[in-house]
Protein backbone atom coordinates (compact mmCIF):
# COMPACT_ATOMS: atom_id res chain seq x y z
CA UNK A 1 0.00 0.00 0.00
CA UNK A 2 1.25 3.35 -1.01
CA UNK A 3 1.48 6.71 0.59
CA UNK A 4 -1.85 7.89 -0.80
CA UNK A 5 -3.48 4.39 0.25
CA UNK A 6 -2.08 4.56 3.63
CA UNK A 7 -3.85 8.46 4.16
CA UNK A 8 -7.10 7.27 2.39
CA UNK A 9 -7.56 4.42 4.81
CA UNK A 10 -6.78 6.75 7.69
CA UNK A 11 -9.51 9.13 6.37
CA UNK A 12 -12.15 5.83 6.23
CA UNK A 13 -11.07 4.40 9.81
CA UNK A 14 -11.71 8.09 11.52
CA UNK A 15 -15.01 9.11 9.55
CA UNK A 16 -16.10 5.27 10.56
CA UNK A 17 -15.25 6.37 14.08
CA UNK A 18 -17.21 9.51 14.16
CA UNK A 19 -20.27 7.99 12.73
CA UNK A 20 -20.41 4.88 15.78
CA UNK A 21 -19.37 7.69 18.42
CA UNK A 22 -22.72 10.31 16.91
CA UNK A 23 -24.75 7.25 16.10
CA UNK A 24 -24.61 6.35 19.72
CA UNK A 25 -24.82 9.64 20.99
CA UNK A 26 -27.87 10.68 19.08
CA UNK A 27 -29.30 7.16 19.90
CA UNK A 28 -29.23 7.94 23.86
CA UNK A 29 -30.31 11.78 23.18
CA UNK A 30 -33.31 10.61 21.90
CA UNK A 31 -34.87 8.04 24.94
CA UNK A 32 -33.53 10.20 27.32
CA UNK A 33 -37.07 12.05 27.10
CA UNK A 34 -38.82 8.76 27.14
CA UNK A 35 -36.54 7.49 29.87
CA UNK A 36 -36.73 10.53 31.63
CA UNK A 37 -40.38 10.68 31.88
CA UNK A 38 -40.77 6.78 33.26
CA UNK A 39 -38.61 7.94 35.71
CA UNK A 40 -40.53 11.31 36.80
CA UNK A 41 -41.37 11.35 40.71
CA UNK A 42 -42.59 13.90 42.85
CA UNK A 43 -38.48 15.10 43.56
CA UNK A 44 -37.55 15.09 40.39
CA UNK A 45 -38.94 17.28 37.16
CA UNK A 46 -35.88 17.05 34.03
CA UNK A 47 -36.49 17.25 30.32
CA UNK A 48 -34.38 15.57 28.25
CA UNK A 49 -35.10 18.32 25.91
CA UNK A 50 -33.55 20.61 28.13
CA UNK A 51 -30.34 18.96 28.56
CA UNK A 52 -30.10 18.58 24.92
CA UNK A 53 -30.49 22.19 23.84
CA UNK A 54 -27.69 22.70 26.56
CA UNK A 55 -25.48 20.05 24.71
CA UNK A 56 -26.29 21.62 21.21
CA UNK A 57 -25.39 25.65 22.29
CA UNK A 58 -22.24 24.10 24.31
CA UNK A 59 -21.51 22.62 21.01
CA UNK A 60 -22.24 25.87 19.03
CA UNK A 61 -20.37 27.79 20.73
CA UNK A 62 -17.11 25.42 20.63
CA UNK A 63 -17.45 25.65 16.84
CA UNK A 64 -17.40 29.11 17.15
CA UNK A 65 -13.92 28.80 18.80
CA UNK A 66 -12.31 25.62 17.00
CA UNK A 67 -10.74 27.51 14.65
CA UNK A 68 -8.83 29.78 16.42
CA UNK A 69 -7.85 27.05 18.81
CA UNK A 70 -6.29 24.59 15.92
CA UNK A 71 -4.38 27.12 14.49
CA UNK A 72 -2.80 28.29 17.84
CA UNK A 73 -1.96 24.64 19.19
CA UNK A 74 -1.78 22.77 15.44
CA UNK A 75 -4.27 19.81 14.71
CA UNK A 76 -2.68 17.28 15.78
CA UNK A 77 -2.51 18.22 19.33
CA UNK A 78 -6.25 19.89 18.65
CA UNK A 79 -7.62 16.56 17.83
CA UNK A 80 -5.94 14.74 20.94
CA UNK A 81 -6.90 17.01 23.72
CA UNK A 82 -10.55 17.36 21.92
CA UNK A 83 -10.80 13.40 21.90
CA UNK A 84 -9.89 13.67 25.26
CA UNK A 85 -12.73 16.26 26.24
CA UNK A 86 -15.30 14.69 25.14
Amino acid sequence: MGPEGKKLLNIVILGLGFMFMFTAFQTCGNIEQTIIKSFNSSEFHGSGYTSMAIIYGVFSASNLMAPSVVTVIGPQLSMFVSGLIY
